[in-house]
């Protein structure tokens, strides 16, 4: 196991997963077992920014199995968490950001999460939310004995005419998949006081 506490910056930047950022290919799989993450924050106000997962962002793995690991008060402004990588400029995951690879969450706690998603001005940025976010070819996913308590994901406009909210996610989960064919198991969870 591992702790994780207190990385961040108050930058713009490309990026995101301040406790771990990770690009996997081919075979590679990533595991993450029995750590803590814990404050990782950042702030992204700029029309660059692309914070995805305040505390893990992992892309393009065969597989991504995160088990018995705590995430505890991640977040920032226009998002935090967990995130993957995204076409749009957005910020998503405020604990984890997983994009193209299937996710195995076994006996994982989301406690307290929270950050801030919107449209900024007239910047054409579209930005999402969700303390996990499985974005893209995560087909096969599995999050089973999980607790999310006390997430939060604020939804804010700051000007301009934006008209697409399509990809505004809630305070737990934000699932934005390849296509229909795609599935995700969700099973014995607790989601409470989400918002």
């Amino acid at each position: 196991g591992c702790v994780v506490a207190s990385n961040g910056l108050s930058a713009c930047n490309d990026g995101g997963g301040h406790g771990l950022h990770v690009t996997g290919s081919g075979a590679a799989r990533l595991v993450v077992s029995n750590c803590v993450f814990r404050d990782q924050t950042y702030a992204s106000q700029c029309s660059g920014g692309l914070n995805n997962g305040g505390a893990i962002n992992a892309t393009s793995f065969a597989r991504v199995e995160i088990v018995g690991s705590s995430f505890v008060n991640n977040g920032g402004t226009y998002g935090s968490g967990v995130g993957t990588q995204h076409a749009y400029r957005n910020s998503s995951g405020r604990a984890v950001y997983v994009k193209d690879s299937p996710v195995s969450l076994r006996g994982c706690s989301f406690l307290g999460n929270r950050g801030t998603a919107g449209y900024i001005g007239s910047i054409g940025t579209k930005l999402s939310g969700g303390t996990v976010a499985l974005v893209g070819a995560c087909g096969g996913s599995e999050i089973r004995n999980c607790r999310f308590l006390g997430n939060a994901n604020d939804f804010v406009m700051g000007g301009g005419s934006q008209s697409d909210y399509s990809t505004y996610g809630g305070g737990a989960l934000l699932l934005n998949l390849t296509d229909a064919t795609q599935a995700a198991t969700v099973e014995n969870c607790t989601f409470a006081w989400n918002v």
